[in-house]
């Protein structure tokens, strides 16, 4: 349940809405972006606690989940990190 959780967490944003936000370049949608950054940061902390036992014992395919919502956030903060 909670992987579930967190690949829908991750997979509603995306790159492209980063970019889209960065390139709007108004202090507005920078703003946001600072946000995301935090929020991403604060989802990375939560899937690494969660891959290291802190809400249980993952099954296996909670495995699959964790490595998927890990690529989600790595996608995500690339594009926080383009030009």
């Amino acid at each position: 349940m909670l992987g579930e959780i967190l690949l829908k967490l991750v997979s509603v944003l995306t790159p492209g809405d980063i970019r889209q936000m960065k390139a709007d370049g108004s202090a507005e949608c920078l703003k946001w972006v600072e946000d995301i950054e935090h929020i991403l940061h604060l989802l990375d902390q939560m899937a690494v606690s969660w891959h290291d036992g802190k809400y249980g014992v993952m099954s296996l395919s909670d495995v699959q989940l964790w490595a998927d919502a890990r690529d989600k956030l790595k996608e995500l903060r690339a594009a926080l990190s383009e030009g």
